[in-house]
């Protein structure tokens, strides 16, 4: 399990990894694309895991299920101005993006009933060290723009169903 100091550590690491993304993350910011995002997702997993199968064992039954909060990232919502990134201490980028190692998953969804045009949100973990900056820099990048959202915060559903997946990954 990751340490309070080793997270910030490996999410530097996989960035430096997958840092051959740029033009990627370039293009999700730009044209936010779910198909654009799996790809990106498949990639930065694989780098995940390769950064990290040597250095850490898989959670056994007796340890406590992964403890943080789930964060909810618009790419091209951001306004750039790099309030988010100054008010989280660095956890959140100039473009108000989570640590790329974090990504966990991509959604898309119609924007309305009789719209063909899509929106993309990306799930992020936040280790429990870093909510408080995750908090900060959330509050800071909120009145101008809508990129970044605690899953508390707009989904009782997703909340409650992603803190079930969490709780039957410490069971096991």
């Amino acid at each position: 399990m990751l340490s309070r100091l080793d997270w910030p550590d490996c999410a530097r690491e996989l960035a430096r990894v997958v840092e051959a993304l740029t033009a990627e993350l370039e293009e999700l910011e730009d044209a936010p694309s779910l198909i654009v995002a799996e790809d990106l997702l498949d990639r930065i997993g694989r780098a995940r895991r390769s950064l990290l199968k040597d250095r850490f064992s898989p959670l056994s039954a007796t340890q406590a299920p992964l403890a943080g909060e789930w964060l909810c990232y618009w790419p091209g919502r951001s306004l750039s101005t790099g309030e988010a990134e100054i008010a989280s201490r660095g956890f959140f980028d100039i473009r108000a993006r989570p640590p790329i190692g974090l990504w966990i998953e991509a959604i898309g969804r119609r924007r309305g009933r009789s719209s063909a045009a899509h929106e993309l949100s990306i799930i992020c973990w936040v280790p429990p060290e870093a909510v408080r900056d995750a908090r900060a820099g959330r509050e800071a990048c909120a009145a101008g723009s809508s990129s970044l959202a605690f899953v508390s915060e707009i989904s009782d559903v997703l909340n409650e169903q992603m803190r079930a997946l969490r709780e039957d990954a410490g069971s096991d």
